[in-house]
């Protein structure tokens, strides 16, 4: 198994702050950047060996940032999300990176797209995966993110006596999320290096208690201080059709929404399926970073599928590979959300 890799390196902010990330995969100056930011249950502590294989398939530069509370990084009271990009923005000073990707994972997704709509000049692309939105947030959240939401003091409470659980019997996390989040993310939780990273993580998350972890859920779940309206670079979107932490009804509102966004809804996927498909949503990136822009009839052919999903109400669960890319697709047929209709030749 891939050993431990604690992020030893940390950015001093002008304010004082400590930044804390740690870099892997090509050092090369001429290598594509991605910079990675973690969920609310904090950063893996170690390379997986899917992590590994994409990053020396695609020669990246992969570098994973520690959010304020959270591993290295200092704690930042009454931060937003718009405070981010700023942190970032130092970040890829230092490491002498003038361009770059971003992804988010989970409540990491709404930073990609705060660094997307603040630094477009720097940010190429970005991608959200299993991302938390506004939506998600309200009544389309699941029940335990909808408490959280709704009564963070009690939340705060029950989350402390999960933690001191947790670190007692570390294989009890395992097992709530398995009950909790279905068949789906099961077969990821059956892996034994996917359990110890979640765990490790979990942990590392909480060494300062659970209060960041709570405040980054809350910033995720919103309202967002930006409007993902304005976005100007493309933003690939994937989520699984059997999340039952951020349901798929939301990231269908939020493809919507942004204005050039290529989403992919994978049929069989629950909220944990990053790793699994870590080539696959890194390699868009890549092409990104490297300048290969879209081709202007599928920008155009976005934009009105766009105009179509605002109008729409969310399907409950969609068959097939999905992908919003000239109009969103199922199963290689056209349709528009929460109108289902006979394929149409593509645009």
């Amino acid at each position: 198994m891939t050993a431990l890799h604690r992020p030893t390196d940390a950015l001093t902010l002008p304010d004082g702050r400590r930044l804390g990330y740690a870099e892997w995969g090509s050092r090369s100056p001429d290598a594509s950047t991605v910079l990675y930011f973690h969920g609310a249950m904090g950063s893996p502590m170690r390379r997986c060996a899917a992590t590994d294989a994409a990053l020396q398939t695609l020669g990246l530069r992969y570098v994973m940032v520690h959010r304020p509370g959270f591993g290295a990084s200092d704690p930042q009271p009454g931060r937003r999300l718009g405070d981010w990009p700023d942190d970032v923005a130092r970040l890829a000073d230092t490491l002498g990176v003038d361009r770059f990707a971003v992804l988010g994972v989970s409540a990491g997704g709404p930073y990609a797209a705060a660094c997307a709509h603040r630094l477009p000049d720097r940010v190429t692309a970005a991608a959200i995966v299993s991302g938390i939105t506004p939506i998600a947030g309200a009544q389309d959240a699941s029940g335990a993110l909808r408490a959280l939401a709704r009564h963070p003091r009690a939340a705060r409470r029950v989350l402390g006596t999960v933690v001191h659980a947790v670190r007692a019997q570390p294989r009890l996390l395992v097992a709530a999320l398995t009950l909790r989040n279905g068949r789906a993310d099961a077969a990821v939780l059956a892996d034994d290096e996917a359990r110890a990273i979640f765990v490790e993580s979990f942990l590392a998350a909480t060494e300062r208690g659970v209060d960041p972890m709570i405040e980054d859920f809350l910033l995720a779940a919103g309202p967002w201080d930006f409007d993902p309206a304005e976005i100007r670079r493309p933003v690939h979107l994937w989520h699984g059709v059997n999340d039952t932490t951020v349901p798929v009804a939301s990231a269908y509102a939020l493809a919507a929404t942004l204005p050039d966004c290529r989403a992919a809804f994978a049929p069989d996927e629950g909220h944990f399926f990053f790793r699994s498909r870590m080539l696959e949503i890194l390699a868009p990136l890549v092409g990104a970073s490297a300048g290969l822009a879209p081709h202007e009839p599928e920008r155009r052919s976005v934009v009105r599928q766009r105009d179509d999903l605002a109008h729409g109400e969310p399907v409950p669960r969609v068959e097939g590979d999905v992908r919003l890319l000239g109009g969103l697709e199922v199963a290689g047929q056209s349709i528009l959300v929460g109108q289902p209709q006979p394929g149409t030749e593509q645009r």
